[in-house]
């Protein structure tokens, strides 16, 4: 996730929470089906698998690239993420109380995390408008190179578990703007089925960081 990709993203959270407790509000006047509660609870498991990918890159990415950039801002980053907790919490007990089939209950926590998600939003976009107004042109462009950097190695992360299954390796070698090198170290060299593994990782770096133009791999037999 960018910078610019932040308000869109929250727009779709907003709209998404707004729209599963106008359903739970709506079925209060009428009974509803089995498999519109399975599609109640599709909705919402999938509001908040987006939720925590929303909240993982803000923490994981880009909060700690702004605190690189602006040390001082730290102690407003830090309390973002602990509203990020407290939403996680939210979408939790949200999710369990529809699997349990607690659909009053459900729309009252539900509204209480729509206000509290609109709240942190708001709250938010001023902090970080205000970090964007404060960079300047040349910690503006330190801050993409970062930005570029950790997103490739989060993405990278995310696949290494299935690596590990090979007992291989991944490494960041290099990135810069639209490239990445990525390196895949292993004894005894590579094996056939990391082959559709790379192809999956190189599907996966494209996605994760859309702006990627070339991605290369070499490699590194580790046991000579």
């Amino acid at each position: 996730m960018k910078l610019q990709d932040l308000h869109e993203d929250a727009s779709i959270l907003t709209n998404s929470l707004a729209g599963l407790i106008g359903y739970l509000r709506a079925r209060s006047y009428h009974e509803i089906s089995e498999d519109s509660e399975r599609a109640l609870q599709g909705t919402a498991d999938g509001f908040e698998f987006r939720l925590r990918e929303h909240l993982r890159d803000e923490d994981v990415i880009i909060f700690p690239s702004l605190k690189e950039i602006l040390p001082e801002r730290g102690a407003d980053l830090e309390g973002l993420k602990a509203e990020h907790r407290a939403m996680r919490r939210l979408a939790g007990n949200l999710s369990e109380l529809l699997r349990k089939g607690s659909l009053d209950r459900a729309y009252e926590v539900g509204r209480t995390f729509l206000a509290a998600l609109f709240h942190h939003m708001d709250r938010e976009s001023r902090i970080l408008d205000t970090i964007l107004k404060e960079l300047g042109p040349e910690r503006e462009q330190r801050l993409r190179e970062i930005l570029l950097d950790r997103r490739v190695r989060s993405a990278v992360q995310d696949l290494q578990p299935q690596f590990s299954e090979w007992k291989a390796a991944l490494e960041v070698a290099a990135t810069d703007e639209d490239f990445a090198k990525i390196r895949i170290r292993r004894s005894g060299g590579l094996a056939t089925g990391l082959h559709s593994l790379r192809a999956r990782l190189e599907r996966h770096l494209k996605r994760r960081v859309p702006e990627l133009r070339k991605i290369e791999f070499d490699y590194e037999d580790t046991g000579r």
